[in-house]
């Protein structure tokens, strides 16, 4: 168990470096945050971009509204790198718990 804490806090730190450099490039204006525009022409200028599976919404633009007021934890219009980073790792959290959980389901329906 702690060596898996320990990778996943290596993969975390890893994935900070890359939020890091991609927010870099996202932050159009040089202000050091997001802003709604900056991130929605972000996710226009990416292919592959998909939002995670908890945000909801009718619409692309919905989704782009939930998904920007999740990231802007202070709701000041604004998203940091740290926001960034801290909305990324919890979508990744929950991305492991499911994926644990869905482990210990198919064990235990094994037994």
């Amino acid at each position: 168990m702690e060596q898996a804490l320990a990778e996943m806090a290596l993969i975390k730190n890893a994935m900070a470096d890359l939020i890091a450099a991609n927010f870099a490039k996202m932050d159009t204006n040089g202000d050091g945050s997001l802003d709604k525009a900056e991130l929605k022409a972000s996710m226009a200028d990416d292919p592959n971009f998909e939002f995670p599976p908890t945000i909801k919404g009718d619409s692309q633009e919905a989704k782009l509204d939930a998904f920007f007021n999740f990231l802007d934890a202070n709701h000041d219009g604004k998203i940091t790198l740290d926001e960034m980073v801290n909305g990324m790792n919890s979508f990744i959290d929950e991305a492991i718990a499911e994926a644990v959980a869905a482990g210990l389901a198919a064990n235990t329906s094994e037994q």
